[in-house]
């Protein structure tokens, strides 16, 4: 019972330490880090559209992810192993073009300055496949996905990331 405790107290402090300067408002767990001047919210146990996951993370007060250097999309790649999230699995991140297409933005507004497409990517579904996922099982490379999940061939899911600001 002594040892559970202990390691009870240790998570929370790790966690702790992992979020402390996160907005008060979001839950302080494991799946909330911190890593620069931002907040990541890991949402990898729910599955939906990248319209779903956008308008989730803004009713928080973020967005979806931005990624601007090798080190941000590392430690994302590495959050995501560490949390158990592995096999052939994406999540979705803030990028879309479709405003234009062809012209990939960031929803936060801030200017895509990185970019880290898989081979072949974005695809050659033209039109029906606007917005982006961090695909884990190509080392955290990017696919451009239909952001509804509507394929021929069915329909998939994803998780996502959430970013906020730290004031």
């Amino acid at each position: 019972m002594m040892l559970r405790l202990v390691v009870c107290l240790a998570l929370t402090y790790v966690c702790a330490a992992l979020n402390a300067n996160c907005p008060v408002h979001l839950v302080k767990n494991e799946y909330l880090q911190q890593y620069g001047s931002s907040c990541y919210e890991f949402v990898l146990d729910q599955a939906d559209t990248w319209h779903y996951a956008q308008a989730t993370c803004r009713a928080k007060g973020g967005h979806l992810v931005d990624i601007h250097t090798y080190g941000e999309e590392g430690f994302i790649y590495n959050a995501c192993q560490s949390l158990g999230f592995h096999g052939d699995k994406g999540v979705w991140i803030g990028l879309t073009d479709e405003v234009t297409e062809g012209i990939w933005e960031w929803t936060s507004g801030k200017p895509v300055t990185f970019n880290s497409w898989a081979s072949g990517q974005p695809g050659m579904l033209s039109g029906s496949e606007d917005c982006a996922l961090l695909q884990y099982s190509e080392h955290g490379n990017w696919h451009d996905y239909p952001c509804d999940g509507n394929f021929l061939f069915g329909k998939e899911s994803h998780g996502w990331i959430c970013e906020y600001e730290i004031a």
